[in-house]
């Protein structure tokens, strides 16, 4: 029979920590930018986390991207930037961000730099089931 291991490391608790509140306040961020801002626009733009998360992996674990998974990243960002620019103010020269796109930023930064890259780490390195 498996048992897990519920030992813990100072550190890893406070990455814990740290994963949780970035957790939470993404969430709280990702709410608050759909009450704010349209459902479509920002479900479609919360996807960035995917690509930040992918950056921090590449940056700081090492690991790489095949040619598909680069054209897949070019589509997710064109997706984002066409879906969170207003297109009219944009070619009358202005640049404005659609509605609750800031906060969708900040949700997404909050869990593909912060929650995703720490929890990566911590299962690593601590029993997964525990986890």
């Amino acid at each position: 029979m498996y048992r897990p291991s519920f030992i813990f490391s100072p550190g890893l608790i406070v990455l814990l920590v740290i994963g949780a509140i970035g957790y939470s306040v993404g969430y709280l961020y990702f709410y608050k930018a759909f009450e704010v801002g349209n459902i479509s626009v920002v479900s479609a733009a919360i996807n960035l986390n995917t690509i930040l998360a992918m950056s921090v992996a590449w940056v700081v674990f090492g690991q790489r991207l095949s040619f598909v998974q680069i054209g897949g990243v070019c589509a997710v960002i064109a997706g984002v930037i066409l879906v969170s620019v207003n297109m009219r103010e944009l070619f009358s020269g202005k640049v404005s961000l659609v509605k609750g796109i800031k906060e969708t930023i900040v949700a997404s930064i909050l869990f593909g730099v912060v929650f995703w890259p720490v929890n990566e780490y911590i299962t690593e390195r601590a029993d997964w089931l525990a986890t």
